[in-house]
Formats: structure tokens, C-alpha cells, sequence
């Protein structure tokens, strides 16, 4: 009989396969994102790369200007009016200015335009250059020159178009009858129409003289005025008003035409002499007798004295500048006395214009006890002429180096040990020292491997961490000998943490020179820096031996 088939199913048991391929690619995705969590968390890691490179330190200081001058006053009354333009050389025997007692010169001029001739080419040119040279250089800041750049401007078209045929002009005024009074140069020099000085001094400097009525230049009978109607003070500190000169001279029936001056001319010209009494002038200052007050622009008056404008006898007319030889002097702080001590010459530029010169240095004391500093000049004084304070810097020497910024220098304390304690391990080149093992059985001595951060003529300087085995309080032990030294000494030393080898190394540098942002440290230096290292940023952020991912 056959044998019944079974209808059981069992089931099959499928082997369990292991896809390599997945559990690859599970890890890699796990290590890549541990990398970038650990690259998120971690703090960012700033670098800098060590350049060679300089620092010049160039000082800024404000100095005034000293110069060989002298004040020409008038020997009358009247409305003054120049033939030169301010910063112009005068020769001995130019015509320097008029004084018209009458005021009728402005009206003629009006009534007879033919009298002056048209400007040239050449003189247009250099009109449109000083005006020019005014637009590039002018800042908001400056917004005084404006005015001053005025009158130079006016100045010289009534130089060109008035006083081209003077000769001509003179015949012309004697016909009509208008008289006035010309002046001559005395001594040749550069003519200025600026007269400083400041109000309210603790002490008056010593006058080089004392100041009279020019008695000495040459006055002639002839005819020649400008315009009566422009202000009488101009400076960088108005004059109060109870001393502000009168500007209303609208009403010419006040001005007498014979050799007077009317009531509202007498009290302009009262106001000018109470103001120069009450103003010390920077003309009489010498440097032997400087004070801080001198260097107060808030007390500083500056006043420019314009064609057209009534002045009293005994006032000022002009300023004549002898010589090309100026000064400038300005106070000294106790880091100027150490950087410029035992300096004889220094380069100095000026802030807004293009000159750079040497002059002589010198140190001088005060009236007030006060250490100042002294630049003797022999050129550019005219470009200067109308200026009495100066900005300028002085320029220093490029000190060469490596150049590294501030924020990465530290200091750390280092362990002091003697250079004769030094030695090197068994057949390594390894250097150290011998230090004594306390035991059971004894004394021993154990070779203890040992940077060295530093050196001098007599020390070493080296680890001072925790984790190092020279402990405070160690005996180490001089090769072939029986003298010991006790760890204990601690000096610190300056420096940078160096990064190159993936973990921060501490290395000791020497600074040349610096300013605020970079110091410029020596090249070359045993145990520190060299070109393209790469330190720390910020020196705060790492500790030694901390590891650093760049």
C-alpha cells in the first residue's frame, strides 16, 4: 500500500545576511556628524600669520610759529589802503599802503573806471590757481578760510586791475583833487596784514622793543584810496562786541574832507586802541619766555586788517618779516622729552599741505618752568607767513622687524634655573636636569627632559605648569658635582603662543617698537619667532599646550 503523503508545510528558515555596505555607510554618516557637532560647539579659532614689517610712529603735535617780525604803525589817522598783496616781498622803497583822510577815493574809482587797467592773461591764471588750490583743499572744518581766501582773492584783482599803471592813477587822483598820504617800505621783508595775539594772560611776555609810530618810513604827497565799507576785525575768535569796531559807514556827511574825522570814526578808532592795549601780541613773543597760556586758542585773536578800513593814528598798518629763517615750538609731554632727548635734527610734515623739511631741534624752559620744544627752519616761511598755530608730525624712523598684533602678546611666569645645572639625557639629544628622587633605599637621580623657553648670561627659564615634574621646592643636581639648586626663582617673560604644530607653544619675543594696534618685535631670536609662523589672535583664548584646530 503506498505511503500517504504528508500535507504539513514547514517553513523555510532564510539565513541572516549582514549588508556590509550599509553598516559602512551608518559610520561614516555617524563620524560625520560628530565632526561637524564637535566643529559647531567648539570655539572658533582666530589665527595670525607673522609678516615681516614696521611700525613708524609718527607724533602729532600743534605748535606756534615764531618769527623774526615786526608791526608798522601808522603816524595818522585814516582809511588805510595797500599796494602789495598779503605774503608779498616788499623791497626797500615800495609802496606798502596810503592813509586817505577824506574817504573820497572809492567814489572816484567808481566814477572813472577808465583809470584801471583790465588784467592780463597771466594774472587771470593766477587768480583762477589760488582759487583753485582753495576748492581741493577745503574742508567743512575749515570754514574760517573761507573768509580769509576772500580777501586774498580781492586783494590781489585790486592789485592787478588798480595799481597796474599806478603812475597814471596818481596824475589822475591830483587832478581831482583827492590827497592822500603814500607810504614806503623802510626794509625790504614779506608783508603781512595779520595781526594776533591773545587776551587776558596770566603774564605778559617780554617785548623785543617797544613798539612806536613807524617814524622811520617814507611819506609822500600823492592820491590814492580803496573802498571804506569792509568789516574791521576777522580772525578765529570774534571780538566781544563792546569792542567790535563800528561797520556802518553808510553815512559819509559824518567824515570831514578837511583833514578830519567825523564822531563815529573817532569812537571806531578809540574801540581799535582799546583793543590792542587789552591784546598781547604774538610779534613781541621770544621762546625763552613761553607759557601754556600761549598755546590757548580760546584767548587767541587773529585780525586781518583789509583795504578800506579806518585805523587811528598809532595803529597798526602792517607786519614786515625780515628773514626766511622761523621756528616752531610747542609743549613737551615727559614721552617726548625721552623720544626727541638727544635728537638734533628732526623731519617734520605739515597736516594739509604737501611739505616735508628738516629743521634743527632744540629744548628750551619756559617763563613758566615748562620743558618746550624748539624746530628751527631756514625755507618755506612764506608759505607759512599768515599762519601763527601749526598741526604737524614728526616723523620717526622705520623700526624693521616681524610685525604682530597686540592683542595676541601675553606674559607667563617662568622658572629661574641656573645655566650651569643644564644637561643632556643618556644617547639622546635631549637637554634637562638631574633631579633628586627621595626613596626608600635612598637618593637617586632622575633625568627630567625640559624645554627651554628663554636664556640669559646666567638662567634659564622654564616651565612653571602643574603638570610639570620640576615641582617648587625640587633639589636638581649640577653635572660632576655635588651643588644643588632648589626650584623656586620665577621671572616672566613676554611673548606669543605659536600654533604651527597643531597645540599652542609659548614663545618669548622682544618688542622694538609699537603703537596701538601692532608691535614690531626682533627677527631672528633664538627661542622666538620667525616669517609665516602662525600665533594666536587673541593670546586670552588658549593656555599652553591647549590643542587647536586652524
Amino acid at each position: 500500500m503506498a505511503k500517504k503523503k504528508s500535507k504539513k508545510i514547514i517553513p523555510y528558515r532564510r539565513s541572516f545576511h549582514i549588508n556590509i555596505g550599509m553598516i559602512i555607510f551608518f559610520l561614516i554618516f555617524v563620524y560625520m556628524a560628530f565632526n561637524v557637532y564637535t566643529y559647531i560647539r567648539r570655539d572658533k579659532v582666530q589665527f595670525y600669520e607673522v609678516e615681516a614689517g614696521g611700525i613708524v610712529n609718527d607724533r602729532s603735535h600743534t605748535g606756534l610759529i615764531l618769527r623774526d617780525e615786526d608791526i608798522i604803525y601808522t603816524d595818522r589817522a585814516g582809511y588805510i589802503n595797500y599796494y602789495i598783496r598779503e605774503g608779498k616781498r616788499a623791497s626797500v622803497g615800495s609802496r606798502v599802503y596810503s592813509l586817505d583822510e577824506t574817504g573820497r577815493l572809492s567814489s572816484f574809482l567808481e566814477d572813472n573806471p577808465n583809470t584801471s587797467e583790465k588784467m592780463d592773461e597771466n594774472e587771470l591764471t593766477d587768480i583762477r590757481n589760488q582759487l583753485s588750490a582753495f576748492c581741493l583743499s577745503y574742508r567743512d572744518i575749515d570754514f574760517s578760510e573761507v573768509v580769509e581766501t576772500k580777501y586774498y582773492l580781492q586783494s590781489a584783482v585790486m592789485e592787478y586791475i588798480n595799481f597796474n599803471n599806478i603812475e597814471d592813477m596818481d596824475a589822475a587822483l591830483e587832478s581831482a583833487g583827492i590827497s592822500f598820504q603814500q607810504v614806503r617800505a623802510s626794509e625790504s621783508g614779506i608783508v603781512s596784514y595779520i595781526i594776533d595775539g591773545f587776551s587776558d594772560a596770566a603774564q605778559r611776555p617780554v617785548k623785543k622793543s617797544e613798539k612806536k609810530p613807524d617814524v622811520t618810513t617814507t611819506v609822500e604827497s600823492s592820491s590814492i584810496e580803496e573802498e571804506t565799507d569792509l568789516p574791521l576785525e576777522e580772525g578765529e575768535n570774534a571780538f566781544p562786541p563792546d569792542e567790535a569796531p563800528s561797520e556802518d559807514k553808510e553815512d559819509n556827511e559824518t567824515v570831514q574832507t578837511i583833514g578830519g574825522l567825523g564822531e563815529e570814526d573817532s569812537d571806531a578808532q578809540k574801540q581799535q586802541e582799546d583793543m590792542l592795549q587789552n591784546m598781547t601780541l604774538y610779534s613781541d613773543v621770544i621762546a625763552s619766555h613761553l607759557t601754556e597760556e600761549l598755546f590757548d586758542r580760546s584767548k587767541y585773536i587773529r585780525r586781518m586788517i583789509k583795504s578800506g578800513e579806518l585805523i587811528g593814528k598809532g595803529a597798526p598798518a602792517y607786519k614786515i618779516i625780515r628773514s626766511e629763517n622761523w621756528s616752531v615750538v610747542f609743549p613737551m609731554s615727559e614721552d617726548d622729552i625721552q623720544e626727541y632727548g638727544d635728537k638734533q635734527t628732526m623731519d617734520v610734515s605739515f597736516k594739509g599741505r604737501d611739505i616735508t623739511i628738516s629743521g634743527r631741534f632744540s629744548m628750551v624752559t619756559g617763563s613758566d618752568g615748562k620743558p618746550y620744544g624748539k624746530l628751527d627752519f631756514d625755507k618755506y616761511m612764506v608759505q607759512f607767513a599768515s599762519e601763527r598755530f601749526i598741526n604737524f608730525e614728526i616723523q620717526s624712523e622705520e623700526v624693521k622687524g616681524l610685525k604682530i598684533p597686540v592683542s595676541a602678546v601675553t606674559s607667563k611666569d617662568f622658572f629661574l634655573v641656573p645655566v650651569d645645572y643644564i644637561s643632556q639625557g643618556g644617547n639622546t639629544s635631549q637637554t634637562g636636569f638631574m633631579k633628586e628622587i627621595y626613596t626608600d633605599k635612598g637618593t637617586n637621580i632622575q633625568f627630567i627632559p625640559t624645554d627651554i623657553y628663554y636664556s640669559t648670561e646666567e638662567y634659564y627659564y622654564i616651565n612653571k605648569a602643574d603638570s610639570f615634574e620640576l615641582k617648587p621646592g625640587d633639589y636638581i643636581v649640577k653635572p660632576g658635582s655635588t651643588d644643588r639648586f632648589q626650584i623656586g626663582p620665577t621671572a616672566s617673560l613676554e611673548g606669543v603662543y605659536n600654533i604651527n604644530k597643531g597645540y599652542a607653544v609659548f614663545r618669548q619675543i622682544e618688542v622694538l617698537t609699537s603703537n596701538d594696534e601692532y608691535y614690531t618685535i626682533q627677527k631672528g631670536t633664538k627661542y622666538g619667532l620667525s616669517v609665516y609662523d602662525h600665533i594666536m589672535l587673541n593670546a586670552e583664548h588658549v593656555q599652553e599646550g591647549d590643542l587647536i584646530y586652524q
